[in-house]
Order: structure tokens, then C-alpha cells, then sequence
């Protein structure tokens, strides 16, 4: 009965209200029914008299605290986000995936020698198979990131991911290294790289750092 004094102390009682209450341990009484506590020996007083006891306002902080907290708490790692959700890089992602796909299909390759001829990378990967390597790591990176709806398996995915954004870098640093001007019997070939090449390896680089920081929110940054 002592918090229930106190909270109705705290709610607004008005004086006369007919109820009264040990200031010791707040046991209430009506008004007239006793001028000393049973328990206590001490004299009953006018409830509003009373200060609130140490339990309501340990209550009333309670409160308080909770009331912010509820306005801005972060997303719990297993809840299920919107597929419209494309915070924590999610968006960026599936952006650059699609990008990447549109890539394939733009001048890769531009030959100068023995006569001018553009090749995207749809050409050459008809050609040499391991060309494809780029269009899968983009095709497969896509529904990986667009699957992804809850911050628990955004994080866990994180490696897979910077492995499939950092494919296609990784293959055109390669070709790269090698020569652009062949002979082959006796006749010269010579070609340069064209911006389908270049864009593809810019995408993967910013899809690469990207991923590293996938599921990661504001809040977190906020935290640090």
C-alpha cells in the first residue's frame, strides 16, 4: 500500500480527499478510521500531505527513461525489413549490380589492328567462357543483396558479398597485365580497352567498399 500512497500523491489527490496514511510505512486508511498506524504507532496524516514514497518515484524515473528509448530504438538484428528498405548499402548495391550488368554490354574491347572493330564483353565471353566471370559476379550479386532483409544476415553475408563485388575488379586488373598488341601468324592485332571495360572495374571498386560496410546503420556510426 506505501507506492499506492505515493502514486496517488503523484497523480493530483486533493486535500480532504478522506484518506490518510502512516508517513512510515504508507498504509492507508479512511478518513476518521484511526489517528495512529497499527504497525507503527505513528500518526496517521492526510495523504496529499505526504511526500511521494521512494518506490512511486523510483516508478516515475522509470518512466521517464523509457519514453526515449522507445522513440528511437534501433532495429533489432532479426527484424524483418521492407523489400522498399534500402538502407545499411542495401540500395547501393542492387544499384551497382544492375549497373554492372548494363556494363557487359558496352564496348569492352576496341581493335585498331588489322581493321577497327568493337567487342563488348558479351562478344568476347562467346569467344573465351571466362569472360562470363564478370556478368555472373554481378548476376549472383544482385538477389544476394535483395534477400538480405534482416541486419543478422546483412552482416553475415558481408564476406560472400565483397568476394562477388570485388570479381569483376579483380578480372580486369588482370587483363590489364596483359599485352595489347598480338601477332598471330604473322598477322598483327592491336586493340585498347574501352569505357564498358573501365566503367566495370570502377563499379566493382565502389560495390567493393560498399560491401564492407553492408548492414551497418547510421546509428552505429552515430555510436562510435
Amino acid at each position: 500500500m506505501g507506492a499506492t500512497a505515493g502514486l496517488l500523491y503523484g497523480a493530483g489527490m486533493a486535500k480532504g480527499s478522506g484518506l490518510t496514511a502512516c508517513p512510515f510505512c504508507r498504509e492507508m486508511f479512511v478518513a476518521e478510521e484511526t489517528r495512529v498506524c497499527p504497525e507503527c504507532g505513528i500518526a496517521v496524516r492526510d495523504i496529499v500531505d505526504l511526500p511521494p514514497s521512494d518506490e512511486a518515484d523510483r516508478l516515475t524515473h522509470e518512466e521517464a527513461a523509457a519514453m526515449p528509448l522507445e522513440r528511437h530504438q534501433p532495429i533489432a538484428d532479426a527484424e524483418m525489413l521492407s523489400w522498399k528498405d534500402f538502407s545499411r548499402g542495401r540500395g547501393i548495391l542492387l544499384v551497382l549490380a544492375l549497373a554492372g550488368l548494363a556494363a557487359f554490354y558496352l564496348p569492352w574491347a576496341i581493335q585498331t589492328l588489322p581493321f577497327p572493330q568493337k567487342y563488348d564483353a558479351h562478344d568476347l565471353a562467346r569467344k573465351q567462357s571466362y569472360f562470363w566471370v564478370t556478368f555472373t559476379s554481378w548476376l549472383i550479386l544482385f538477389p544476394a543483396v535483395l534477400t538480405r532483409r534482416t541486419v543478422r544476415k546483412m552482416l553475415g553475408a558481408r564476406v560472400a558479398l565483397v568476394t562477388l563485388a570485388f570479381m569483376p575488379a579483380m578480372w580486369c586488373g588482370f587483363l590489364l597485365s596483359r599485352p595489347t598488341r598480338v601477332v598471330v601468324k604473322g598477322l598483327p592485332f592491336e586493340y585498347h580497352w574501352g569505357p564498358g571495360f573501365y566503367l566495370t572495374m570502377t563499379l566493382s571498386i565502389v560495390a567493393t567498399l560498399i560491401a564492407f560496410r553492408f548492414g551497418r546503420g547510421s546509428e552505429e556510426h552515430e555510436r562510435r
